[in-house]
């Protein structure tokens, strides 16, 4: 049996990267996957392509930065499958760049919305779902560069991090309610 047999697998910012790569061995250890990303075209690919293969692969366009839409996510990977088991928040943005003092608020924000907010939303959601079962993996991806100091990358790299918090803050605690939750840093 393989290690992911039966399980869904929701990975958001699947359409490139790291979240492909995931959506990818995910599928070849058994994992009924659910590809999101904001790029329709990509993740259709992507699945077309896990299909042909024969593995079991569905996509959702999706924002993250919204939460209507990772309600909407979770909601048709219940639909499709009756439940899920993994949610892997890797969606992020890497821009703007710059010096901080050279951005608008509103590239700040929109960096935030996703890159923090949209681990929020989705551990909150993933979280909602696992603690009524009493079973379920969150993982979240953090940035690739959260261990450099990176002047002109300020709001890309310091949000992922902060998505480390959201990991040990939720309650109640994972041995007592059967649900587990991991971090990833990529080197």
């Amino acid at each position: 049996m393989k290690i992911l047999e039966n399980k869904v697998s929701i990975i958001t910012g699947a359409s490139r990267g790291l979240g492909k790569v995931t959506a990818t061995l995910f599928a070849q250890e058994g994992a009924r996957v659910v590809l999101a990303a904001r790029t329709r075209q990509d993740i259709e690919q992507i699945a077309a392509g896990l299909v042909s293969q024969g593995y079991a692969a569905v996509t959702f366009p999706c924002d993250v930065s919204d939460p209507l839409q990772i309600e909407a996510l979770a909601n048709f990977a219940i639909h499709t499958y009756g439940h899920f088991d993994v949610w892997v928040n890797n969606a992020g943005v890497a821009g703007p760049y710059g010096a901080t003092l050279d951005l608008t608020p509103e590239q700040f924000l929109s960096v935030l919305r996703t890159n923090m907010f949209g681990v929020y939303y989705g551990s909150s959601m993933a979280m909602r779902h696992f603690l009524p079962r009493k079973s379920g993996k969150l993982i979240n991806i953090l940035a690739q560069a959260q261990r450099s100091r990176l002047p002109t990358r300020m709001p890309t790299v310091r949000p992922k991090p902060g998505s480390g918090f959201l990991r040990s803050h939720w309650q109640p605690k994972p041995k007592t309610a059967g649900w587990a939750s991991s971090r990833f840093s990529p080197a």
